[in-house]
Parts: C-alpha cells; structure tokens; sequence
C-alpha cells in the first residue's frame, strides 16, 4: 500500500486541471477535425485528379478509334468538320482542346483548337505506328499540358491518313460547382460536431474535479474515501473502478497492517527466544561447539571460548581441525567423525592447563539429529571435571579417614576387652586403666559418629535448627564452668571476661554449645602446660564477638586455608602426639554459618592462636523478624 502511495505522489506531480484539461481537449478537437478536414480535401482532389485522368485517357482512346474507323474519302469535305465538331462536342467534358485529320502527306484535312495546335510540331509528330498512341507535352503556347491521342486511319490495309486528339486536365475546373457545394456540406457538418463532441467530453468529465480531490486527499492524508459517482458521467465507470480499486487496497492494507503486526510480535518472539537460548547456551557450565553437516562450527558458547583459549571471530564458519591444536582432542573427534556409532569410545578426559593450574575436562562428541532423523551436524561438548574429581578423591580420602578414626578406638577397645577376658590382667589398679581407657575410647567413638552425623546433615540441609532467645552471659558462663577442670587439670590459666551486660543471641543453644566447646577443647587440648587461655565476650552494635585465645602451639600459615577442611590435621608433630579426628573445626563453621555467623582465626607459630566467632543479637537486622512470643527464655 505504501508503494501505491508513492505512485500517487508521484503522479501529483502532474496535478490534474480540470478546467483547463477540458479546454486542451476541446482544442485540440479542432485541430484534429481541422486536420481531418485538409486530409480528406486531399483525399478527395488525389481521386478526383486520378477519376479525371482516367476518364481522359478513356474518351482520348475511344473518340481517336471511332474517327479512325471512317475512310478517308467518308472524311472529304464538310463530313470531316462535322465529324470533329462532335468529337469536340463529345470531349469537351473531358478537356479535349483539339482535333486533327492530316492525309499521309501532313495535309490536314480537317482541325479544331487552332489556339491550340503548332503547325510545325505536328509536321513533326507524324504517326509511325499502326496502333494509336498517346504522349504528354507542354504546349508551349498555353503552357499547358496535353495529352495528345493520335491513330492512323486505313482502308483495305492501306494508310491515308492520321487523327489527332489532343486533351488538357488544365482548362477545366477540377471541381464544379456540385463538388463545391458539397465539400462545404461535409465541413459545415463535421465543423458542426465539435461543439457536440465538446459538450459530451465535458459532460463526461464532470467528476474529474472529485477524483483530482479524492486523490489528493489519498496522497496527503492517507485517508480512503468513496467518490460520489454521478451514473449519467462518460467517467462514472472509471471512477466506480477507482472505488472498488480503493476499497479493495483499503481491505488489503488492513489485512497487510495485521499481518505486518502479527509477523512484528512473531519476528520480536523469535529473536527473543533466540536471544535467550544463545544466552542460556552461553551461560552454561559446560563447553558447547555446534557443527554443521559440512563440519563448519556454528555456534560456540563464552564457556568453550574461555576453555579452550580462542575467540569466536576466530572459530565461526571454520572447521574443527582448524581450531583444537591438542592432538588428543583432534584424535578423539576424527575418529567420531568417521566411525560414528561403531566406535565406542564417547567420552575423552584430558588435563588442560589453565592461568590457574590445571583443569581435568570431559570431551563428548554426539551427531544431531533432526526430526526425520537425518544427521544434522555434530555437537561437542567440554565439561569441567576438576571439581567432581577433587570430590570423588575427597570422598576416598574421607572414608579413609572415617575407617581410620573408626579402627584405631576400636582396635584398643577390643584388645583390652580380650585382655581382661582371659584374665591376664590381676592387678586392680591396672584393670581400672584399662576400663577407663575402654571408656574414654568409647565416648571417642561417640563424638566420631556425632560430630559425623551432624556434619551429613547439616551438608543435606535436614539438620534441625531450633532457635531460642538465650541469655548469652549466663550461657558463656555455663559453657567456662564446664571446661574449667579440664583446663586447671594441665595446670592451664583459663580466664572469663565478660561485659556485665550482653544482650540476648537467638540460636540453637545445644548446636551453639557444640561450636564453642569444640574451639575450648582443641585450645586446652593444643596448649601446654602452665599456658593461658582467656574467654572473652564483647558486644559491637548488633553483633556479639566471642574471642578464644590461647598460648598454645599455633598453626602455620599455610595450613590455616585448611584448618575447617574435614579430616583435616596439622602436620606439626606436637598436633600429632594429641588424639583427634579433624571434624570438631569443620562442624563449628558449618553451625556458625547456619546462625548467620562467622568465624575467623589468627595465629602464629609457637605463639598461640585466637578464633573469633561473630553471632547476631536479638536486635540484629537478620533476626528482625523474630518473636519472642513463640520461644521460651532460657535461663541457663
């Protein structure tokens, strides 16, 4: 529609004037009736000379044979005048101008049109030829042109004489007065069908000046309207085929507009479906590259970009081989390529190094298939493994561990038990070390599984977290008391420092006291004697900071990265000479971490070691939501 448009616009270039396309017409009916007039006079004056000459040369020929046919002695004396007075007579319609009968001796005998005839040239044109002749001359008298018939006469096979007829087209008019009167007719009534032939183009263009402003109207405002349409105008048909042309552009405009908004929604739908598949594929985890049936790479996710080391400028429209420079991952995709489903291997893992060390990665290859199961392309797809291999190697060390945790009490338990089973032990003293040692390898085990059970659930998200609003220095208080003898036992100086006011922490009194008696115990356990370990609280804003420092034998630092790894466990001889299972640091964290809190640690070699837990306050942002209504005070 808009190119229809165009066409009109271009056409108002031109703008249709009605008035003055009317008067155009009307004059230019005159010059064309004028024209046909001239063409016609013509016409007419051609034929009426060619009629002429034909009737000329037709009387010239049959007036000299019929004075031929008489002898010459029918011709003597006053017959022979006669005879040419009525040839005269008889040919003077047709311009006969003179009359001639010459004996054989150029005698004339008998003449009419003296004016006419040179003596001296008849003399000359004397008749040489049994049949009659004709020959046209200028008569250098008149200056006008004749056609001159002559035919010898014969009696019984004998010449006596010639006649000579001579007729000119010049002296009479070529049209009488008839032929006039006529032609003006025929002028009067063609002249008179202009005005008519006038009135009827105007008549009939009479809705001109309505379609000039529909048209308008059309290119400037893009606005549809019917044209009235007056039946009785010469232009009524057209215009009513401007309306149906209109009305159907109209339709069909409308129906283009939908469409056109219906393919916009769709085009807009697909390029943001594919948009967001190219950014899903993007985004992925794992390397993709696409291939077509030719092997050209189609598509290539940000992921194998950054794997494999190359830009997508670089590998779009080339071929695999022309972008791996690893032999082994060429080697692995030829052999795809060409053995298909017959060879079995699907899968490659190679170490790739990477800025940041070295990367296990998984190579699968696998065709594309369309829906009428051709073979599309190929798609090959690089997986980062790195981290599933480091968990499968943790997975074997931690059973590893878990089995030697688990043997060692278990071995000592059983010894013992068979010991004083086959009554080798007699003295009491001795029996009772080995009944307290079977017991404290028993609550070893206990805390093993414990500590275990814990870690299982608080890394399957089922560990149960019941929170209460607990008063914090009664329960710091609690958890001192407890450990206290322990520490006075190794001759430690164990110290308490709190605030005389703390404010009240939401948590889960029981798992809290696990966290916090772990890092007690591992600071007794990890300082020597007449060490000192000092228990410190303080209040900043809404967070409650407990401080745990000891003088003991501190971690390098190197290891503290991996202090709150399970299972994990210093290589410092001192650490190794104390019992101990790796899993006490690593429950802490989690449970602090479950309290949105957390816990940090400096230390140094021969020095000690602090540890820091950080835990919000009833007042803190995090535990705004939370209503004292449903949750017991616990005391202590």
């Amino acid at each position: 529609m808009t190119n229809f448009i165009k066409s009109l616009k271009q056409i108002s270039l031109f703008p249709l004037k009605e008035e003055k396309f009317i008067q155009n017409i009307g004059l230019i009916s005159i010059g064309v009736s004028l024209v046909i007039i001239v063409l016609i006079m013509s016409l007419f004056v051609l034929f009426t000379k060619q009629n002429r000459q034909k009737d000329l040369i037709s009387d010239g020929v049959t007036l000299t044979s019929m004075v031929a046919s008489y002898s010459m002695n029918e011709l003597k004396k006053d017959n022979a005048n006669k005879l040419l007075e009525i040839v005269n007579y008889t040919g003077s319609k047709s311009g006969l101008v003179y009359s001639i009968i010459m004996d054989t001796n150029q005698k004339i005998i008998a003449r009419t049109g003296s004016n006419y005839v040179d003596n001296t040239l008849i003399a000359k044109r004397a008749a040489s030829s049994n049949n009659h002749l004709k020959q046209i001359y200028k008569n250098s008298l008149t200056n006008h042109t004749i056609y001159e018939f002559f035919r010898p006469i014969y009696k019984n096979g004998k010449k006596e004489g010639t006649v000579r007829l001579g007729f000119s087209p010049d002296i009479n008019p070529l049209f009488s007065d008839n032929d006039i009167r006529g032609i003006l007719v025929i002028a009067t009534l063609f002249f008179s069908l202009v005005p008519i032939f006038y009135y009827l183009v105007r008549r009939s263009f009479s809705s001109l000046g309505s379609l000039n402003n529909e048209l308008s109207n059309l290119i400037e405002k893009n606005e549809f309207r019917k044209i009235e349409v007056n039946p009785k105008d010469g232009v009524g048909k057209l215009v009513e085929r401007f309306n149906l042309v209109v009305s159907s552009l109209k339709d069909k405009c409308k129906q283009m507009s939908l469409s056109y908004e219906d393919s916009e929604v769709a085009n807009k739908v697909l390029s943001y479906e594919k948009d967001r598949i190219e950014s899903v594929i993007d985004n992925m985890a794992d390397g993709i590259m696409v291939t077509d049936s030719v092997g050209s790479i189609t598509l290539v996710n940000r992921t194998m970009i950054n794997m494999m080391k190359f830009s997508k400028q670089e590998v779009l429209g080339k071929t695999v081989n022309a972008c791996f420079d690893n032999k082994e991952i060429l080697s692995f995709i030829e052999k795809n390529q060409f053995y298909g489903s017959v060879f079995s291997q699907k899968n490659l893992e190679i170490v790739l190094k990477q800025s940041g060390g070295e990367n296990i990665v998984r190579i699968s290859y696998q065709p594309l298939i369309s829906h009428e199961e051709s073979v599309m392309g190929n798609i090959i797809v690089a997986k980062d493994i790195t981290v599933q291999k480091a968990a499968q190697r943790n997975q074997s060390d931690f059973i590893a561990h878990v089995s030697h945790e688990l043997r060692t009490p278990l071995n000592t338990i059983k010894s013992y038990v068979e010991m004083l089973m086959d009554d080798e032990v007699n003295n009491r003293e001795t029996k009772i070390d080995f009944f307290n040692t079977i017991n404290d390898e028993a609550d070893r085990l206990a805390r093993l599984i414990n500590n275990l059970l814990n870690i299982s659930k608080i890394e399957m998200g089922s560990l149960m977290i019941n929170k209460d609003l607990i008063k914090t220095r009664d329960f710091l208080e609690d958890i001192f008391k407890s450990v206290e003898s322990q520490a006075i036992s190794k001759n430690i100086k164990i110290e308490l420092l709190l605030p005389d006011k703390l404010s009240s922490l939401v948590m889960d009194k029981d798992q809290i006291r696990i966290a916090i008696l772990n890092v007690l115990s591992n600071a007794i356990k990890y300082t020597p004697e007449d060490g000192s370990i000092t228990f410190r609280a303080e209040e900043d804003e809404s967070f409650i900071q407990i401080d745990i420092t000891d003088t003991g034998y501190g971690i390098s630092e190197e290891e503290i990265p991996h202090i709150f790894d399970k299972f994990f466990r210093s290589s410092d001889e001192k650490v190794k000479a104390h019992t101990g299972n790796g899993l006490g640091l690593a429950l802490c964290r989690d449970i602090i971490k479950l309290h949105d809190g957390k816990i940090d640690v400096m230390s140094n070699i021969g020095q000690g070691t602090q540890f820091t837990l950080t835990l919000p306050t009833e007042d803190s942002p995090r535990i705004k939501n939370y209503s004292t209504s449903y949750h017991s005070l616990v005391e202590k």
